[in-house]
């Protein structure tokens, strides 16, 4: 599974739908809005495919999508 096109395929989405990342060591990162990833430009190596989470408070997380473990739309409720 190539990881950050599935990312690119939920963000672009509309009307945009929350979803969530789950980690492969347990921890989910849920994604309320696109404007909360960012993602490197189509043309960047595959071998270097990371992104970034910003959460609420302005502060960003890397993203290996090596240890993604899903992507899973939420189902209208809060996780």
């Amino acid at each position: 599974m190539n990881i950050n096109a599935t990312v690119r395929e939920f963000v672009s989405k509309r009307p945009f739908q929350p979803f969530r990342i789950e980690m492969v060591d347990g921890p989910m990162i849920r994604i309320p809005h696109p404007e909360f990833l960012a993602l490197p430009p189509q043309s960047t190596d595959p071998r270097n495919p990371v992104f970034y989470y910003f959460r609420k408070d302005g502060t960003g997380v890397h993203i290996n999508p090596m240890m993604v473990s899903r992507i899973v739309p939420e189902s209208g409720r809060r996780l």
